[in-house]
């Protein structure tokens, strides 16, 4: 129910209560004062009052009696009497206006009828002390027996004034005690008052922090509880939160990131899944792309030497052309000699002729060299477009290396034919040789040409030994450059182990939080993918 309210709302309510219940006992305390002061109050200003006036009429009364002595014991001295005299008038005019005082004060008709009776006393013994005074002054009464027998019928007045005095401040003493229980009985009823009130005020203000503090409390103590848990990694509880206060918000936004933290928890492991197997298949990739690539390596050293060997070959074939032109004009030179020169340039016809045939098969493996080359170098450009911006340079020299094989075929082909033709041509020649002399002129004509064809084979034959140098360079440099990818595939392997390891370390961060299976099913619907390349994917590298 106090949910339902803001904090700030419940604490103004709740010191509003007890500031309401502490101003009620405030004005009860202030009533209950105000009664005990008027009553106080009453009690000095009537029966303390009146107390006092009770008690200064007796010494006013005693007063005058003892002057009333002093006059009768000094009735030999005038001087003394007079002066005693004096002091008894004046002494008697203030019991008359302590009388006047008193009955001014007293609330009661019994007192006034005191004060009455006492007046009359006063009366009486003042008229009575005149008379024997005068009597003292006319010389009547000459000593102090004469003048206390005098004045003996006139006691009574003085005795009455006194009784009369005891009772007024028996009547003020009785008003004293009466206003004395009555302050009491208020001054109870006052702290009654103060203590029902402040009791009141005190249950309620406890009801009020106990009923706020666990509104506040619980829910807080229910925040740092799912806190805790979250922090050891618990995420499986339900959080219910009801009302509009701000620990109810509190829980609402830790429901929620709770929620989230969830989501996120399984999504990081649904994550580090993948990863894991991402890096095992780049892993694997990566060992079978190492592995091909020392195969490659192999290979390409392999095609190193067979082109050194094609580049011995084809500088043996130049030294043969350069021979073969040589023994062309010699030839030729020597048909003009004669006729015997003639057996001679048959019998080097036929070594023509075999050197031909020699020349053909050296044609038709440069022929496969070239073919050979050109395969590798069509592999070497799918290679070197899987490899990407790295493999760009490669593909050039792949592209070259092709060109140069394309060529080197054709020269391949066009040698041999004109290999076949120039042995058809020999064999005419030998023919013709031993048909006679008269064909010798023609012999001279042909070997003169097969001397052009030769120089021509001889261009291209340096122009194929140039083109397998830069063939050459170039698996020289493909090697390297397989070398170079081999560390990189090396290194992108163990960078792949590694990644595995951290996988497997998040895995396990991942797996300390605990959290709910149907989240995790809801979280799993969504889960992301790592998009692998087609190369580690396939592990065709």
């Amino acid at each position: 129910m106090l949910s339902r309210f803001k904090i700030g709302t419940r604490l103004a309510l709740a010191f509003g209560l007890v500031s309401l219940f502490l101003l009620g006992t405030l004005v009860a305390g202030v009533v209950g004062i105000t009664v005990t002061k008027d009553t106080a109050q009453k009690t000095l200003d009537t029966d303390v009052a009146l107390a006092s006036n009770a008690a200064e009429i007796q010494r006013l009364a005693l007063l005058a009696r003892r002057f009333e002595k002093d006059i009768f014991i000094n009735i030999d001295s005038p001087e003394r009497v007079v002066d005693y005299q004096q002091r008894w008038a004046t002494t008697v005019e203030d019991i008359q206006t302590a009388f006047q005082l008193g009955s001014q004060i007293a609330d009661q008709e019994s007192l006034g009828a005191l004060y009455q009776q006492a007046q009359n006393a006063l009366q009486g013994y003042e008229e009575g002390f005149m008379a024997v005074y005068r009597q003292i002054e006319r010389g009547s009464i000459a000593d102090t027996s004469q003048a206390n027998q005098a004045f003996g019928e006139h006691k009574e007045s003085i005795y009455r004034l006194a009784e009369l005095a005891d009772e007024i401040s028996l009547v003020a003493d009785s008003g004293v005690n009466a206003a004395n229980e009555a302050i009491n009985a208020e001054y109870r009823l006052a702290l009654w008052q103060l203590c029902i009130f402040a009791g009141v005020a005190l249950l309620m203000a406890a009801a009020l922090a106990i009923a706020i503090t666990r509104s506040i409390v619980l829910p807080l103590r229910r925040a740092v509880e799912v806190a805790q848990r979250v922090a050891e990694g618990d995420l499986r509880h339900d959080i219910v939160a009801t009302g509009r206060d701000e620990t109810t918000q509190l829980l609402v936004s830790m429901a929620e990131m709770s929620k989230e933290l969830t989501t996120l928890v399984a999504s990081l492991r649904d994550s580090s899944e993948n990863v894991l197997n991402g890096a095992n298949e780049i892993a694997q990739g990566g060992q079978e792309l190492a592995a091909r690539t020392e195969q490659q390596a192999a290979a390409l050293q392999e095609t190193a030497s067979s082109m050194e060997e094609m580049t011995a070959t084809v500088r043996q074939n130049s030294d043969s052309t350069k021979e073969a032109d040589t023994l062309a004009h010699s030839a030729s030179q020597q048909m003009q000699s004669g006729g015997e020169e003639v057996a001679l340039s048959v019998e080097l016809m036929r070594e023509v002729t075999a050197a031909s045939l020699s020349m053909n098969k050296i044609v038709e493996a440069i022929d496969a060299i070239a073919f050979q080359t050109n395969i590798l170098a069509l592999n070497a450009s799918v290679e070197a477009a899987r490899a990407g911006e790295k493999g760009r340079g490669f593909a050039v020299v792949a592209t070259e290396v092709r060109s140069l094989a394309s060529r080197s075929a054709a020269s391949a082909s066009e040698i041999r034919s004109m290999l076949d033709d120039t042995r058809s041509k020999i064999k005419l020649c030998s023919d013709q040789a031993e048909r006679g002399a008269t064909t010798i002129g023609e012999t001279e004509a042909m070997i003169q040409r097969l001397a052009m064809l030769m120089a021509e084979v001889s261009s291209a034959t340096r122009e194929q030994s140039s083109g397998i140098e830069q063939i050459n360079t170039a698996i020289t440099e493909m090697d390297s450059t397989t070398q170079q990818n081999s560390t990189l595939v090396q290194q992108s392997t163990t960078a792949a182990f590694s990644l595995e390891e951290q996988a497997g370390r998040l895995r396990e961060l991942v797996a300390s939080f605990q959290i709910d299976e149907a989240i995790l099913n809801k979280a799993s619907g969504h889960k992301p993918a790592i998009a692998l390349s087609p190369a580690v994917k396939q592990a065709e590298f």
